[in-house]
């Protein structure tokens, strides 16, 4: 992510990170010997990085592409499947395909929603 406060969580990497906040110090960084302009670093696991997913892509119009998340460890899509034909009824979501989208009811309990699907997400182990 390029700019000062700007977050980053790139897809199929299992980690987020943030930009130092302030402007000038994020410029600082490209011209002092720190030349790093990253605040911090998380590493995520399997289940975080699922998280992140679900919370970031179903708040986005294009959604999520089930294979995404058939692609990580631990994805546990046969309860998964079931709580999205849940919610597909409740209509607060739709699946075009292999992409699940929040509908406009959705939208308005979006939180809700996610934490939802997290929960059925990830095989306990």
């Amino acid at each position: 992510m390029i700019g000062a406060g700007a977050h980053g969580f790139p897809s199929k990497q299992n980690y987020r990170y943030a930009n130092l906040a302030s402007f000038q110090d994020y410029l600082d960084s490209f011209s002092t010997e720190r030349k790093d302009s990253i605040a911090w670093f998380d590493n995520l696991s399997d289940e975080d990085s699922l998280g992140e997913i679900l919370s970031l892509g179903l708040r986005t119009s294009s959604g999520i592409k089930l294979e995404t998340l058939r692609s990580y460890s631990g994805f546990n899509e046969s309860s998964f499947m079931l709580k999205v034909e849940s919610l597909v009824k409740e209509n607060f979501i739709i699946l075009h395909g292999d992409i699940l989208q929040l509908t406009a009811k959705g939208q308005e309990v979006a939180d809700s929603v996610i934490l939802a699907l997290n929960q059925v997400s990830c095989i306990s182990l």
